[in-house]
């Protein structure tokens, strides 16, 4: 993950003046329900909940290189104005390749070295990757503690940050290897979105999108009537309300659906067809995972299609606005793009862990805003998409 850090204005502009009260999402799973707080300039709110449940805790950040001074560190200076211990900070390298295994024993070591006991805290600061990473030491750290997620990302805070889905890779595939662990808290916070540059936020837009997609036909028309391009201009009214109403369509799916047993399978729209993307293309710069998941969407779009679920001028609708904020929509958009094959895309997916005994499970499109899982297609049908796309 690369922020703009040397701008002095942008960075000023970090502290903006908030333009509402704080929303407040709450998830709702009996004994592990918990809150997402959407708002602008959130340390102070986060170091007073901080003082309120762990004040006389050992506290641990985690974050990346590209976040400590930014976020880290003033969250720090937060907790001490309120008399709470300094946290300890430990910095992974940005960027998918740190959800590795030696990454995670790197993190288990510095707890264990640093004295982190049951009743600690982890706090991950940081876009999706640190959100996975944090999520997975603290469920597996002395079988179990607490953390808070503090999503530092468009696509963390709309996406990643919320469900408890913790996960690292292996070579042979995208989050392999996790656990469904809620965090305590989520603080989503529209004043860290200002230092992000345009290609992180269309990133981010990319799952914002999806949710209108695979659920909200009223959420997508809202969107495509210029609230898009408002929100990656930083627009707050936007920011607020696309985060807010991302967050309650995924509480109440996850609310339904904890484990992905059903209903919460609908979130993976455009993954399988991302994942596979990713993986080929290395976890590398080529491709960051809300790209992937944009084309992967325009992948569905055609598959649903070809099912006999979307008609063409649905499929232009979505690749069209896709093209218009600026995402891939066409293997051809991937720059330095390896030369692959349908049959590397099947393997890949193949090992998706959505996949079952039935085969490769998609998630499809009925209709715009209305989708459905299925492993019922012609291997074909699924060839042809695939062929057209790579060709």
């Amino acid at each position: 993950m690369v922020y703009i850090t040397d701008d002095p204005l942008i960075l000023k502009n970090i502290v903006m003046k908030d333009i509402s009260d704080i929303n407040v999402v709450d998830v709702h799973l009996t004994a592990r329900s918990y809150k997402i707080y959407i708002g602008c300039n959130l340390n102070e709110q986060i170091a007073d909940f901080i003082a309120d449940y762990y004040g006389d805790k050992s506290l641990f950040i985690l974050c990346d290189t590209s976040v400590e001074e930014l976020y880290a560190r003033p969250l720090t200076e937060a907790l001490r104005a309120k008399g709470v211990n300094a946290p300890h900070i430990y910095s992974v390298p940005s960027g998918e390749q740190s959800k590795s295994v030696h990454i995670y024993a790197d993190c288990l070591s510095w707890l264990v070295q640093e004295g982190a006991k049951r009743d600690s805290l982890i706090i991950a600061v940081g876009g999706g990757v640190i959100g996975d990473l944090a999520g997975f030491v603290a469920a597996s750290y002395m079988r179990g503690i607490d953390f808070i997620q503090v999503p530092t990302t468009l696509l963390a805070q709309v996406e990643s940050s919320v469900g408890g889905k913790t996960a690292i890779n292996i070579p042979e595939g995208k989050n392999l290897v996790g656990a469904f662990y809620q965090p305590k808290a989520v603080f989503c916070d529209s004043a860290v979105l200002k230092t992000l540059p345009m290609r992180e936020l269309r990133a981010g837009y990319a799952e914002i999108y999806k949710y209108g997609l695979l659920w909200d036909s009223a959420f997508m028309a809202w969107l495509e009537d210029g609230h898009a391009e408002a929100l990656l201009k930083h627009d707050l009214h936007a920011v607020h309300y696309a985060v807010k109403r991302c967050c309650e369509i995924k509480a109440e799916i996850v609310s339904q659906d904890e484990r992905e047993g059903g209903v919460r399978a609908l979130l993976n729209l455009g993954h399988t067809f991302g994942h596979a993307l990713e993986a080929l293309c290395s976890y590398d710069d080529r491709l960051r995972h809300g790209e992937a998941v944009a084309i992967g969407m325009c992948l569905a779009a055609r598959f649903s299609a070809k099912l006999g679920y979307l008609s063409s001028a649905d499929v232009e609708i979505i690749e069209a606005h896709i093209r218009r904020v600026g995402l891939p929509s066409q293997y051809a958009d991937i720059p330095d793009a390896p030369e692959i094959t349908v049959d590397d895309m099947m393997k890949v997916m193949a090992k998706d862990k959505k996949a079952d005994a039935k085969g490769i499970n998609f998630v499809v499109m009925q209709a715009l805003g209305r989708t459905k899982v299925t492993s019922s297609y012609a291997a074909d049908d699924l060839h042809n998409v695939l062929h057209e796309f790579l060709n």
